[in-house]
């Protein structure tokens, strides 16, 4: 389940459940979000447009039944971000750095943890392990990078 304050619109999400019109796993793009106090207990309900779509059919799912798609290298390379450093310190810590010439932000994968995190600068912004969580950064920012899944 994602929290409709955590979506924006133009994420990108994959159906968690079958008891939807979407079949289970079809990812797509949220295309509004309705998170009233009163609107099913609080949950919030999502208006999605499947990405393999052969029609344009709109669907609304709530939002205990969708997740995050998870984040990745692939992701991050599919996307125009290139490793531009690959790091181990004294301790033996390694890291990798990935930057796209178009944005501000970079991406820090750390392989021992298989962790991803956010900066601008030297300023750490967050961990991630979503694709919509760098959506919602780059969107924050104002950066025009067009995301393909």
């Amino acid at each position: 389940m994602i929290k409709p304050k955590d979506l924006r619109i133009g994420n990108y999400v994959r159906v968690s459940n079958d008891r939807c019109a979407i079949p289970k796993g079809t990812i797509c793009k949220v295309i509004a979000i309705y998170a009233g106090r009163m609107l099913y207990n609080d949950k919030g309900v999502v208006t999605l447009l499947p990405l393999d779509r052969s029609e344009e059919v709109p669907y609304s799912v709530l939002c205990e039944d969708i997740e995050g798609i998870h984040f990745s290298i692939k992701f991050l390379t599919k996307n125009g971000f290139k490793e531009t450093e690959h790091r181990i310190d004294r301790s033996g810590y390694e890291w990798c750095t990935y930057e796209n010439e178009n944005s501000c932000v970079r991406v820090e994968y750390y392989p021992k943890t298989k962790d991803f995190s956010t900066f601008v600068g030297e300023e750490e912004l967050c961990d991630i392990t979503h694709v919509h969580e760098l959506q919602n950064i780059l969107s924050a920012l104002k950066e025009d990078i067009e995301i393909t899944i």
